[in-house]
């Protein structure tokens, strides 16, 4: 009975949250999914205070030991807080460091020779990860023919040598591509984020690159408050296949009526925290979950996004969400055999 009456009222709180569109996108079983995990693991720990302070002083005084019944029950109320505290201890240390490469294969009858595309994201440098310089050694390895950065550089200006010196490190054969997210035009549009380290930034436009003799059309924008799917889409020409960075999942779908063929963006986070069955318990961006992360075939086009590398400093959490750098192989419709690459 009890437990029907937490659901219900939990469900009631989250019928009284209105669905959110733009920047914070959910539906309401979004967030009566959210709301009852935090609330769920808040009133554990208020169940398990007392049972906990009893097992604490039977161990400090002998005449407070609770009868084995009663210590049976208290520990059914504390061990599930422990092994929170567990995974909350393994999502802020452990996780948040746990790089991974994530490879996805894109075919399409524009692509007329492989070509491969390493994407990076939301790197948030910051001193409590040092992810930097690991980030630059793997992209390497990985041999990228374009090497992509989404934005989300910086979490604080003192970590600008660090960020610029992986950059720098990082090598790719046809070019270094990158655009400013949220954080980059909050918080650090004053600082030279990419000069000097071959990284070429875009901030709105299309471009044309030339790669073994195919035509790749390059769209990008730098991040943008007010809603502009025009302008960040702009105007693409017909020829080659056509790819627009962009730090949001904002328009994707706008550039797949577009006839955009590829969207890659990140911004997401992957959405940080990640459960079994559900997937992420919250997506920041205009489309929220439904393009957290990964590959999508959205009409004709796709939509990749990449759960990126950092987290913002007021939430350094990553639980089912690993740091990831993403390939993604373009390749023809039909092709033979061919050396497999790292």
């Amino acid at each position: 009975m009890s437990t029907t009456i937490f659901l219900l009222a939990t469900a009631g709180i989250a019928c009284l949250i209105a669905p959110q569109a733009g920047r914070l996108s959910f539906t309401r079983l979004e967030a009566f999914v959210a709301l009852l995990a935090v609330v769920a693991v808040a009133v554990a720990f208020a169940a398990a205070l007392r049972p906990g302070a009893a097992l604490v002083a039977g161990l400090l005084w002998r005449e407070r030991r609770l009868e084995p019944p009663a210590r049976r029950q208290a520990l059914a109320a504390v061990v599930p807080c422990l092994l929170v505290l567990a995974v909350g201890g393994w999502a802020r240390w452990v996780e948040p460091q746990r790089l991974l490469v994530e490879r996805v294969e894109v075919r399409s009858p524009k692509v007329v020779a492989p070509l491969r595309l390493v994407v990076i994201s939301d790197l948030h440098s910051d001193p409590r990860f040092e992810l930097d310089a690991r980030v630059a050694a793997e992209v390497n390895r990985l041999e990228p023919d374009l090497l992509i950065f989404l934005g989300d550089a910086l979490n604080e200006a003192s970590r600008l040598p660090q960020l610029r010196a992986a950059l720098t490190a990082m090598r790719a054969r046809v070019a270094k591509l990158a655009i400013r997210g949220n954080w980059d035009v909050w918080f650090w549009e004053e600082l030279d984020l990419f000069g000097g380290t071959g990284f070429e930034e875009l901030s709105r436009g299309w471009r044309e690159l030339e790669v073994d003799g195919a035509r790749l059309q390059i769209g990008a924008h730098e991040w943008i408050d007010d809603w502009g799917p025009s302008s960040v889409i702009g105007r693409p020409s017909p020829d080659g296949l056509r790819v627009l960075l962009y730090h949001g999942n904002d328009y994707a779908f706008e550039a797949m009526r577009a006839g955009i063929d590829l969207y890659l963006c990140g911004d997401t986070h992957g959405g940080q925290i990640s459960v079994p069955l559900w997937g992420p318990l919250f997506a920041i961006g205009r489309q929220g979950r439904q393009l957290a992360r990964g590959l999508y075939e959205v009409g004709a086009g796709r939509v990749f996004v990449t759960p990126g590398l950092g987290v913002e400093k007021s939430f350094p959490l990553r639980l089912g969400v690993r740091p990831e750098i993403s390939v993604l192989d373009l390749r023809p419709e039909a092709l033979p055999e061919e050396p497999t690459r790292n």
